[in-house]
């Protein structure tokens, strides 16, 4: 999947409640609802790019990138002190996660 400046990059909101519901602490939706808002306020450009990363606001890192292979989002939202972790990829309405604690 090549950029392409008319696509929808953004996460919709009901795949940031979806993610939100995984994710264990406060902080760590806290940190996702940030990059969330950031995010979508991107440029498609700036999306594609990989330009979504909060680097580290509550003690949580999340990536959000898009897989230029296909058309999916990556989130991830590592909790850098506690060392949890979790990936979700987000691909219409599918969703594949891993949790690692």
């Amino acid at each position: 999947m090549s950029y392409n400046p008319k696509t929808n990059y953004q996460i919709a909101y009901s795949q940031q409640v979806k993610i939100q519901k995984q994710l264990p602490t406060l902080a760590q939706r806290r940190a996702f609802r940030n990059a969330v808002v950031v995010y979508n306020a991107m440029t498609t450009h700036s999306q594609y790019a990989g330009d979504g990363i909060n680097g580290g606001s509550h003690g949580v890192r999340v990536d959000i990138s898009v897989d230029p292979r296909r058309p999916v989002i990556h989130v991830e939202v590592d909790a850098i002190a506690s060392g949890l972790f979790f990936r979700c990829e987000q691909g219409g309405d599918i969703v594949i996660q891993e949790l690692a604690l």
